[in-house]
């Protein structure tokens, strides 16, 4: 969610001056309440998504985009049996253009930096590698940790990156075995 409203923020010209989300803590509120909510019911993830920036970008600022786009989405349900007829592959294009809107971000990484610039690597190789956005952040989690530790900075990993890190890397285990 940190991620997504940042690149939303970015994308919408919604930053303050020192680079951060005004009133970012009803944001992760509202997110997790509703990613909460969504997995008790059993429905697919209901969080926020990175597409969202397109809208922002556009000029989407009040939620009525959101709200215009769920009609649409409405609308859409009726069309699900045609929709299917389609091939998953052929969304392989916006998929893609996804992938390179979010690449715009990456000028903004101190590549000198080995504790930013390399868990950044690792996310941005490890998504399309493991076919996995969660994958790919837990190897970044994993790597800021190792990297961290490695170059004697291990005083800025916070508690929680600790506790994510290693709840990655119970899961990653977990998978192999």
């Amino acid at each position: 969610t940190m991620g997504t409203a940042m690149a939303v923020a970015k994308q919408g010209d919604f930053l303050t001056e020192d680079g951060r989300v005004e009133d970012i803590k009803p944001i992760l509120i509202v997110d997790s309440t509703a990613a909460i909510a969504g997995g008790f019911l059993g429905a697919s993830s209901i969080t926020t998504f990175v597409e969202s920036a397109s809208g922002a970008s556009d000029g989407g600022r009040t939620g009525l985009t959101s709200i215009v786009a769920g009609i649409f989405f409405l609308l859409a349900a009726f069309f699900s049996p045609l929709i299917n007829c389609i091939p998953q592959a052929a969304t392989c294009g916006a998929l893609v253009f996804v992938g390179f809107l979010m690449m715009s971000d990456v000028v903004d990484v101190n590549w000198s930096d080995p504790i930013e610039a390399f868990p950044a690597f690792m996310i941005i190789a490890g998504i399309p590698f493991t076919y996995s956005i969660s994958n790919g952040i837990g190897l970044g989690f994993i790597t800021y940790v190792i990297v961290a530790t490695i170059t004697g900075n291990v005083k800025k990993v916070r508690p929680l990156m600790w506790i994510a890190a290693l709840a990655f890397l119970v899961y990653f285990l977990m998978t192999i075995m």
